[in-house]
């Protein structure tokens, strides 16, 4: 058959419809037709799915209205799916995977942009994040603000669960009016070459309240049976007679007094490791210095 061309109007009374064959010739129809309001109805249950095949864009003047449902899906067999939840509610699932959505700041292709990323999985952790690929910023601030006078809360620690605030060397940082009290940390991997002591200078801010120091020991420490750790002027402040296994570690537990170290201009800036005994001669040790900064208001 040739092709049938319209100039004008094709006007289709009420209870009639349009069927459009199946290019397969295989008995397969697609409906047009209108409803008693004038709706435009568009394929029926019992018939094969709709496909817009004339070009890449499907323009909707006023608004696309799904029934309850009904969905919207993307990919083969729909693997990213946009529901109804519920009254309000949307939701992104499919009901057996993680999902992933990205907000992007910049995008030149897979491999290049700057974005933030929301997904959850069937894991225990669920995770808001800056991501980046290519030329795209490895260093991206993330901030959750309130406004004017509101307050900003983070989830509830009960049941026995616990609130975290991690980055690379602060783990807590609470700022008013410029005022601020910070609790940070500051480590340092010492190689146990050779003599009786290794230190880790200047590991201690000037103003800083060292809540105390941990050590971790990377590679076995060879030499001496144990070691002690102080600040220079106390040789065991922070343990003595630790073990110089790999993997041992120290923490308040072996810390030989509960008095906190104040750098108040030069004391206890640094974190010194000393042999109980002979020479070192070969391992690792990383020490941690978990302390306080308090920061005065400037306005």
């Amino acid at each position: 058959m040739a092709d049938f061309q319209v100039t004008g109007n094709i006007r289709i009374p009420n209870a009639a419809a349009i069927l459009v064959r199946d290019q397969n010739d295989n008995s397969d129809f697609t409906a047009l037709a209108t409803d008693a309001s004038a709706n435009l109805l568009i394929g029926h249950a019992s018939m094969p799915n709709i496909f817009f095949v004339a070009g890449p864009i499907v323009h909707i003047p006023t608004r696309l209205e799904l029934a309850d449902g009904a969905r919207l899906a993307w990919g083969s067999g729909g693997d990213v799916s946009l529901w109804r939840d519920g009254q309000w509610e949307l939701g992104l699932r499919d009901g057996l995977n993680d999902m992933f959505f990205y907000i992007y700041g910049t995008f030149t292709d897979a491999s290049n942009y700057e974005r933030l990323a929301l997904y959850a999985g069937s894991s225990v952790l669920h995770i808001i994040e800056p991501q980046s690929a290519g030329t795209g910023n490895n260093t991206i601030n993330l901030a959750i603000r309130a406004l004017g006078g509101g307050s900003f809360t983070i989830g509830q620690a009960d049941n026995g669960g616990s609130l975290h605030f991690r980055g690379p060397n602060t783990f807590y940082d609470a700022q008013s009016n410029n005022q601020q009290t910070q609790i940070k940390m500051a480590s340092q991997v010492l190689t146990m070459s050779s003599g009786q002591t290794q230190t880790a200078t200047n590991r201690i801010p000037a103003g800083a309240i060292v809540l105390g120091v941990t050590t971790r020991v990377e590679t076995l420490v060879t030499g001496p049976a144990t070691f002690s750790v102080g600040d220079g002027t106390d040789v065991d402040r922070w343990g003595t007679g630790l073990p110089v296994a790999s993997a041992s570690r120290s923490d308040a537990t072996d810390w030989t007094t509960s008095a906190l170290v104040v750098n108040n201009g030069g004391l206890g800036a640094d974190i010194v490791v000393t042999s109980d005994g002979v020479d070192f001669t070969g391992g690792t040790i990383r020490v941690v210095v978990h302390y306080l900064n308090l920061i005065a208001p400037t306005i």
